[in-house]
């Protein structure tokens, strides 16, 4: 026969074990929601810079759409196919998105890029120098550092399909 002290510490094991098992699948359950909703990639070279560096780290939240102004990671579509790229969106669709003079144009006003951009003017429009509208699906993305970046100008439009997601953070190395 068990003695009222022996149920008391029955119960509180149980009590300690429940809460470690809850807890426990609490972890389990939002490590699953960031393993499914999110992805961290390592960056390399210069084209974002000041903003990313090499060595950094972004985390991406998967199938999030950008907004402009937005850096995303997107499915490297040159014919090099060194696999993803990050940039920054400058158009969505609907937009209209040209370069004269080295400046950048959005929907006919001069965009003012000065708080991520560190460079004067663009040396080459590329493929942007005349007027591109973008359909459904369709996004225009340029490297902070514009000198060095494999962007729109040389890629063209990146469609939908192509974009991982949404950077939300960057872990500076």
């Amino acid at each position: 026969m068990r003695t009222n002290e022996s149920d008391k510490e029955e119960i509180r094991f149980n009590r300690v074990y429940k809460i470690l098992l809850c807890i426990l699948a609490c972890v389990i359950v939002i490590k699953s929601v960031d393993v499914i909703l999110f992805k961290e990639y390592s960056t390399e070279g210069y084209s974002m810079q000041e903003t990313i560096k090499p060595g950094d780290i972004v985390k991406v939240q998967k199938g999030r759409m950008p907004e402009k102004g937005d850096i995303i990671v997107f499915f490297d579509v040159s014919e090099n196919k060194e696999g993803y790229l990050v940039k920054r969106c400058i158009a969505t669709p609907g937009d209209t998105l040209y370069i004269s003079d080295g400046d950048v144009y959005l929907n006919g006003e001069k965009l003012n890029e000065s708080e991520y951009v560190t460079y004067n003017k663009l040396k080459s429009p590329g493929l942007l120098s005349e007027p591109v509208t973008l359909n459904e699906g369709e996004y225009i993305v340029l490297g902070d550092n514009r000198d060095v970046s494999l962007d729109s100008r040389i890629l063209g439009v990146i469609k939908k399909e192509n974009i991982v997601g949404k950077v939300v953070k960057i872990i500076k190395n």
